[in-house]
């Protein structure tokens, strides 16, 4: 229960939250957790949730830690802890991650599962260098070492155990004083377990006298959470170290100072744990104290601690083949050996078959994870088809609404310029009929009028030659006729004037004659008929057509 309370408040203080009344929730969840009542801590959890005091994300972190140290479940802690490092909103990642993976790697370690200790703890420890958390960072270095230890690389992790527990020494915060016990209580159960007493002994006093600085100047520390319990803590810590101190005591056969150390740590709250004659078991079968280690065996009995599947137990079977090897109960030690044999090879078993369960909760996470991405993706795509259809559909109605503007005013303007080339036509006729040279006046109506009645202007190899001895006149009198009477046109102008008037009347009489008929029938070939009538009147003969209803 301490670990789940120590996991709440930890995640309080690393998160940084400045709102008293979040604060007060996180304590109050601790407190529920620490007293036996998870379903009380997750009520509290939701309603800082409703009112807003704690994000989403890390609400569902103290809910794993509550469904760990409150309610015994921790596959569903992990679910719930998997479910947070897949989420790609998470509010500031690192910071919780570092808290997820920490909280996984306890796990892990309550369950001797090395392998997963390794990867957690390992992660865990990268974020909180990355973040500044050395105390964080020392707990998990010292989880780590202790895997390694549990694989057989005890002094390398000695050695790291031991840089570790200096940093955090001098780190001088709470987080750091629990790190330094959790660090030291590690170190010693090594050298404990390779007969080194002597070094375990020097450890403790001095894990003894931080306590007591500790004790003595608590208000040093500026991250001890608020209403923190430092008698207690300090007590516990201690009823522990004093603990390994028997312990070690015991194996150097010295039962004097062995039972002064029992007794000091049975004044302490540590002795009220349930753990607490399973911890110190090893000291009477060192002493051989046989009647006080039966005794222990009696009370497991009497707790009904049959074959449970975890690593204390198979120590503890250890402890009775030990002390019944001793004593002479040979058959008895086989009998113990054997369960202890095959607890480990069941308990392998059932690691391996919780990690096939660990793996299909993340592969059905991951499934859904995808699921949600998928139908994210589709959402996206749809949205984006349908802006695209709105942006089409508003740049159509744009181009619909200029060409509508456009053609209006093209229309106009070509209202305007055929009703010019009317008049202008009218005037040139009305010149044309009017020459102001009285003396070839006549002359040349005359050749105006055999120019339209046998329709000479239809003539495509009409040339002035040509058209002076069709009238009987000379080359030089058609150019000085023309000169007199037109405003000095040259023959060919006046010719294309004609056939482009003569044009503008069969676009205006026959709406349904092609513009190549027309132009066949004025003496001029399409490309010639185009390019004169736009160079004339500045529209092209569709456009003129389009416009016959205007008259002069």
């Amino acid at each position: 229960m301490i670990l789940a309370a120590t996991c709440i408040i930890s995640c309080k203080n690393n998160l940084q939250e400045s709102s008293k009344t979040l604060e007060q929730y996180t304590e109050s969840a601790a407190m529920s957790v620490y007293m036996q009542e998870p379903e009380r801590a997750l009520t509290i959890i939701d309603s800082a949730v409703i009112a807003g005091n704690i994000d989403p994300d890390k609400a569902d972190y103290l809910r794993a830690v509550v469904y760990y140290g409150g309610q015994h479940d921790p596959m569903k802690a992990k679910t719930a802890c998997h479910q947070l490092l897949m989420r790609d909103d998470v509010e500031n990642e690192d910071l919780l991650h570092e808290q997820v993976y920490m909280l996984l790697a306890i796990m892990a370690h309550a369950e001797g599962n090395d392998v997963n200790v390794l990867q957690y703890a390992t992660k865990a420890y990268e974020l909180a260098i990355q973040l500044g958390f050395e105390d964080d960072a020392a707990r998990m270095a010292s989880y780590v070492t202790l895997s390694m230890a549990h694989k057989g690389d005890i002094d390398s992790a000695i050695v790291r155990l031991e840089d570790t527990r200096k940093q955090v020494l001098a780190l001088h915060t709470f987080g750091g004083e629990m790190t330094y016990i959790s660090v030291v209580k590690s170190l010693m159960k090594i050298l404990y377990d390779t007969s080194r007493y002597g070094e375990v002994l020097t450890l403790a006093n001095e894990a003894e006298a931080e306590l007591a600085r500790f004790e003595a100047h608590p208000k040093q520390c500026t991250d001890l959470p608020e209403n923190f319990n430092t008698a207690e803590f300090v007590d516990y810590s201690r009823g522990q170290i004093y603990t390994h101190m028997a312990l070690a005591y015991g194996g150097l056969q010295n039962p004097t100072e062995a039972h002064h150390c029992l007794a000091r740590a049975k004044q302490t709250v540590w002795a009220q744990s349930s753990g607490f004659d399973f911890t110190i078991l090893p000291m009477y079968i060192a002493l051989h104290e046989w009647h006080e280690a039966e005794r222990v065996f009696v009370k497991a009995d009497a707790m009904q601690l049959t074959d449970t599947l975890n690593y204390e137990f198979i120590r503890f079977l250890r402890y009775r083949t030990q002390a019944a090897r001793e004593q002479g109960r040979y058959k008895e030690a086989l009998g113990y050996c054997t369960r202890a044999f095959f607890l480990q090879h069941d308990l392998a078993d059932q690691q391996m078959q919780q990690q096939i369960a660990e793996q299909m909760v993340l592969h059905d996470l991951q499934k859904e994870k995808t699921a949600r991405e998928r139908e994210h993706a589709r959402t996206h795509r749809i949205i984006r088809i349908l802006l695209w259809v709105i942006f089409i559909t508003i740049v159509i109605t744009i181009l619909a609404a200029y060409a509508i503007i456009t053609k209006r005013r093209i229309k106009e303007k070509n209202y305007a310029l055929v009703k010019m080339i009317n008049e202008l036509n009218a005037r040139k006729r009305k010149a044309l009929a009017s020459a102001e040279n009285k003396d070839t006046k006549e002359l040349y109506q005359q050749i105006l009028e055999k120019t339209f009645s046998e329709r000479l202007y239809a003539d495509q190899q009409m040339n002035r030659e040509t058209f002076a001895a069709h009238m009987n006149i000379s080359r030089h009198e058609l150019n000085d006729l023309l000169s007199a009477n037109t405003d000095g046109l040259s023959f060919p102008q006046w010719l294309n004037n004609i056939r482009l008037e003569r044009a503008c009347t069969l676009l205006q009489n026959e709406p349904d004659k092609p513009i190549k008929d027309i132009a066949a029938a004025v003496g001029l070939t399409p490309n010639n008929f185009l390019r004169l009538f736009r160079q004339q009147y500045g529209i092209t003969p569709t456009e003129y057509r389009q416009n016959r209803e205007i008259s002069v």
